[in-house]
């Protein structure tokens, strides 16, 4: 998979709001909206939903208060939205000419994106209503699809965002459609997709104090929404009054379209008495933001107070101003620990599981006039102690060729807990193993490689090399990106396993990383097991030499992984580019002590039961594996692996009638 965007100069210090992301200001929620949301709440018919045309994954549902859980439902859902590709069928030729257009002129322009897009945007927003505790079985609807499309297009091909593009002086590609979804929606340029979703949630900037991206997104009642999104790219010179003869570049663009009457119905039951971000329980860090809220519908919080502590002791707080109605529930708004969030900031990657306690006083039109509850911070690639993490398979240690044998399947701790309902189904496969055992140089090319990189730079490059002639190479060709290469097989690993790697970090800011990850779940998410930060702000090399890098992999003995090298930009400075004087070098990528696993069948969803049947179909050694599923879907980690050694079916080779008078059984 390569994605291939306009390079940017090279050695040049960027900053990443420069060419990112930024937010339209919060829309309030329309006067005709609000008479419908007052006619629903004192109504006791249900608001209903067409069924047809939308997208619908089903409700999701966490318990906050389990660490294993949220781990595993943020490691299966949260990343699983971050892989599907765009496939934009719009363009923006030929240009229709500046003013309104017809829906017939721009409505091919706008295009469309792929279902696995839009199902990935979905899938984020829904994650994040679980997380805060409410319902999270947003659905997607055409129509508003469609009208959030023709507003990212609008949005895109000005390069500009605004609630009203009419008023704000757009002129191109502009149609009713477009600028009507403009203003019932969340706006974002720099961005698209699942990444816009977690920039509206972040809500940085100082036009967003208030977090209204955030409070729609999370505003309970909500029942339907659409996506419109726009890859940017290359805009006719003739669509630039100011530069003719010139094309210009322009940004990526997200839509999320939030006002429809069938949003503003009676306040559903939620899972807590308010609606905070981050909630109650545990939080991976990847989502705790600089702003945090706490909504109540109804309720007054100017005269609020807040008051923080974090393992303990305590830290500052700053309240935004309180001013802000008519963006979902009211909220309060604060940030922590004097952070700044104006800018792009998520919380530290913690050595161990932090707790914030948060107090909220001076409540007026509420239940309660005073709240008090903590968030635990942690790493979701951190297993949790003092529970079974791993599934796990048991059973006949010799089961007979072409004889179904029962094996028993326990799941990690949670998936049984009473009232779970995010584990449906499990899955196993089986395989057999050889040595696994390589070294792979950039020589050979990329071959079957997975190959993800945001620009047009080759990964494979003859300007360095540890051995032969050439090494892979990621860079930073657009700010803010991340880029990696995959290994497509996966590995048993042993009791000493290791990874070595010769690697060079050339010209890198600290927030230009280069990692070494591996997947337990088949490359759905990753646990970091290497990674280097640049240090440097002159311009000069960070490295000129390789140096060999090992990694214990002995932890995960009985397990299957898959391996990753990553280089990741995380905001900020950064040098970018592709030349030999910026990125990663590594080459000579040498695994040992594994196995290799071959002719792997893999089954179909298994729901309702918590053992599966196994027929061998040759005598010999082969491995078991079984995983549990989220919603029939959603992979969680592959399990231990359990070797057996079929043998033959004594019955069968009986050339008798008669039943085998022998035991056979293990």
């Amino acid at each position: 998979m390569k994605r291939n965007h306009l390079r940017t100069p090279l050695l040049l210090l960027a900053f990443t709001c420069l060419l990112s992301g930024a937010l339209a200001q919060p829309v309030l929620i329309p006067e005709d909206y609000r008479a419908i949301q007052t006619r629903q709440e004192i109504s006791t018919s249900e608001v209903s939903v067409q069924d047809d045309h939308i997208l619908n994954l089903g409700e999701f549902t966490v318990d906050n208060s389990n660490r294993e859980e949220v781990r595993t439902f943020f490691n299966a859902i949260y990343w699983a939205s971050n892989y599907a590709t765009i496939d934009w069928t719009g363009s923006f030729t030929p240009f229709p000419g500046t003013g309104t257009r017809t829906f017939e002129e721009i409505s091919p322009l706008a295009g469309d994106t792929s279902d696995l897009f839009k199902e990935a945007v979905l899938l984020r927003i829904n994650f994040y209503r679980a997380m805060a505790g409410i319902p999270a079985d947003i659905i997607f609807v055409d129509d508003l699809n469609q009208a959030a499309q023709m507003a990212a297009l609008i949005m895109s091909g000005n390069d500009n965002i605004s609630h009203f593009p009419l008023l704000a002086g757009f002129v191109n590609y502009l149609s009713a459609d477009g600028i009507q979804g403009a203003a019932d929606s969340n706006l974002a340029i720099g961005s698209y997709g699942p990444d816009s979703v977690d920039g509206y949630m972040q809500d940085k900037g100082s036009g967003n104090t208030a977090v209204g991206h955030r409070r729609w997104l999370l505003y309970p009642p909500m029942l339907e929404m659409g996506t419109g999104d726009v890859p940017g790219g290359e805009i006719p010179a003739e669509a630039q009054a100011n530069t003719p003869g010139d094309s210009t570049t322009v940004r990526r663009a997200n839509a999320i379209h939030v006002f429809s009457s069938n949003n503003f119905g009676a306040l559903p039951d939620i899972d807590f008495p308010y609606v905070a971000f981050p909630q109650k329980g545990y939080v991976p860090y990847h989502i705790v933001y600089p702003r945090w809220s706490f909504a109540i519908d109804g309720a007054n919080f100017s005269a609020a107070s807040v008051s923080m502590t974090r393992d303990g002791s305590p830290i500052a707080v700053a309240i935004e101003p309180y001013d802000a109605p008519g963006l979902g529930s009211n909220s309060l708004v604060w940030v922590y620990d004097g952070l700044n969030a104006n800018n792009s900031h998520t919380h530290a990657k913690p050595d161990s599981d932090v707790t914030y306690s948060i107090t909220i006083d001076g409540i007026q039109n509420a239940p309660e006039t005073s709240y008090t509850y903590n968030v635990i911070v942690f790493d979701p690639e951190a297993s949790t102690s003092g529970e079974n993490t791993v599934t796990t398979l048991t059973g006949p240690a010799a089961p007979e060729v072409g004889t179904a044998t029962e094996y028993s399947v326990a799941l990690p701790d949670f998936a049984d807990l009473p009232g779970n309902t995010n584990v449906t189904g499990i899955r196993f496969r089986s395989f057999t193993t050889s040595s696994g055992d390589f070294i792979e140089g950039a020589e050979s090319g990329i071959g079957d490689l997975i190959v993800s990189i945001f620009g047009s730079y080759n990964v494979i490059d003859s300007s360095f090399s540890s051995s032969g002639s050439s090494s892979f190479h990621l860079a930073t060709d657009e700010i803010g990106t991340t880029q990696s290469i995959t290994f497509p097989d996966a590995y048993i690993i042993g009791d000493s396993s290791t990874l070595s790697f010769q690697s060079m970090l050339r010209t890198a800011t600290t927030t230009q990383i280069a990692k070494a990850n591996i997947s337990l779940d088949g490359g759905v998410s990753w646990i970091n097991m290497f990674a280097q930060a640049g240090a440097r702000i002159d311009g000069l090399p960070e490295e000129t030499t390789f140096t060999e890098k090992i990694i214990d992999l002995s932890p995960y003995e009985g397990r299957s992984i898959h391996i990753q090298f990553e280089y990741d930009h995380t905001g900020g400075l950064a040098f970018p580019g592709s030349d030999s004087n910026v990125g990663w070098f590594f080459d000579d990528i040498n695994l040992t002590g594994v196995q290799s696993m071959n002719s792997i069948t893999t089954s179909d969803l298994i729901t309702e039961s918590t053992s599966i049947d196994f027929t061998p179909g040759a005598v010999g050694d082969v491995s078991l594996q079984a995983q549990g599923m989220l919603h029939d879907f959603y992979e969680m980690e592959w399990g231990a692996v359990l070797s057996v050694s079929a043998v033959e079916n004594v019955t069968a080779n009986d050339d008798t009638d008669s039943i085998n008078e022998g035991s056979t059984s293990v």
